[in-house]
Order: structure tokens, then C-alpha cells, then sequence
């Protein structure tokens, strides 16, 4: 992770000429944090509780399906995804896909994000507590001439933070952003493959993003996450031009 501060070289000069509103200057949009998530090995597998006997036994995951936000009040956060690039201009389904893309800070306000890929940092030293944390979700996705589908069709990857490890969370400011560069690999769902076939191919992708808060709780046998969508206001940069054909 790392901020990067484009217009320091600027301040020494007006101080140097004198000019009285140097307070009241901005400065331009920048980039606060970058993670190439290609490059690392993220540490995502949470420790459960031993069994009352030791035995080790499957681990059942009970967990909920995530509530959302459909109505976000004007003064929610506002953040703008824009898919950078993509590795390939043609892939077939199951293949690798390398990307990059931006989160930008479209509103008026600070926004803190959840910027860590290593979820199991945050679990407390006692693997029976409850605990809770925010999770990213960015999520590619891919459309056609007459269709598009933000589920299932793409690729995802997550990043985690909580409030008492502030090194995992990242706040843009008003202009700022953030990049990340994953890896994935692009799917196409039954209810697309038809359309696909009639011609009607996969020929852009873009990228979405999601912030829920999440409760954990692990037993010996049982893993439950109960999570809350944040409520955003969300655009999305132009279409990536790609084709994404059936495998063979």
C-alpha cells in the first residue's frame, strides 16, 4: 500500500514567491494506494476451535446470504470503478485473465475502504470470538451487443479491513484513488451461453465494486458470516473491449 503526493513540489515554490492563498489551493486528483494482488499470497483461512473430544470433524459453512443497499441516500459515498486494462483483447471461458482498475472518490467526502487481501490477520488470537470486518469486493463482469450480466460472468477479488487494524484500512479523500491489479478467470453462465451462441458474442467487460460489513463467528464445526451491504452511489468508467468466447 502506499500514498503517493503529486503536488509537494508545488508548496515550496509559492511559499518561496509569497503568494498569500496558498492555503486556499487544492491539490489535483491522485493516487492514495496500489496493491498488485498478482504478486501476493493472500492469507484468507480463518482457525476454528478444537473439538471438545479433538476429533477433527467437516466444517460446515452456515452462512447468510448478504443484505444490500437499493436506495442510497444522496449524501452516501460516492465512488466511480473504471476497468484500466485487461492482459488479453481475446480469451476463452476458464482462461486467466490479468486487470487492472481504479477506485476513485467521486463525492464530497472521505471515504475509508477496506485495503488488505489478508482477512486471517484480522481474526482476534481467541479463534472462538466473534469479530467483525469490512470486505471489498471488486467484481468484473462482461456484456454484449443486446445483453449485459453483473453476475457470475467475470472474475472477483477481495480486500478486508476493520476499524481497530487501521493499516488495512485506506481513506480517499475527496479526487483520490486507489488501483489494484488481480488475476481471475471469465465465465459465461447458462443463462448468457444461449445468446452466445446465436451470435450475439461477449465483446466488453467492466468492473463494479461492493463494501459489506461482516460478523464471524467459528466453532468447531460451523463457520457463519453474516454480512450488511454499505450504501453507495456508483458509476463506472467506459466498456474495456473484449471477446470471451466459449471454451472448447
Amino acid at each position: 500500500m502506499r500514498r503517493t503526493e503529486r503536488c509537494d513540489w508545488f508548496r515550496p515554490l509559492l511559499i518561496v514567491l509569497g503568494v498569500t492563498f496558498a492555503a486556499s489551493l487544492r491539490c489535483p486528483a491522485q493516487e492514495a494506494g496500489f496493491l498488485d494482488l498478482t504478486t501476493i499470497a493472500a492469507r484468507i483461512e480463518l482457525r476454528h476451535p478444537a473439538a471438545p473430544d479433538g476429533t477433527p470433524a467437516p466444517i460446515r459453512d452456515a452462512s447468510g446470504k448478504p443484505s444490500g443497499c437499493t436506495l442510497p441516500a444522496g449524501n452516501a459515498p460516492a465512488l466511480r470503478t473504471t476497468l484500466l486494462w485487461l492482459d488479453r483483447s481475446e480469451y476463452q471461458a476458464g482462461d486467466e485473465e490479468k486487470f487492472a482498475v481504479q477506485i476513485e472518490n467521486v463525492g464530497s467526502a472521505p471515504v475509508s475502504l477496506p485495503f488488505s487481501p489478508h482477512l486471517a490477520d484480522l481474526q482476534p488470537e481467541d479463534p472462538g470470538q466473534k469479530f467483525k470486518y469490512s470486505t471489498l469486493i471488486v467484481v468484473l463482469w462482461l456484456g454484449g451487443e443486446r445483453w449485459s450480466e453483473s453476475q457470475s460472468l467475470g472474475s472477483d477479488v477481495a480486500l478486508y479491513g476493520a476499524k481497530d487494524h487501521p493499516d488495512t484500512m485506506l481513506t480517499l479523500r475527496p479526487g483520490e484513488w486507489a488501483q489494484l491489479t488481480g488475476k481471475g478467470k471469465f465465465t459465461l453462465s447458462n443463462n448468457v451461453l444461449p445468446l452466445v451462441h446465436r451470435g450475439d458474442a461477449a465483446s466488453y467487460a467492466n468492473a463494479n465494486v461492493s463494501i459489506y460489513g461482516v460478523e464471524e463467528v467459528l466453532s468447531a464445526t460451523a463457520s457463519k458470516a453474516m454480512g450488511h451491504g454499505a450504501c453507495l452511489i456508483q458509476s463506472q468508467g467506459p466498456n474495456v473491449a473484449v471477446k470471451v468466447s466459449p471454451s472448447k
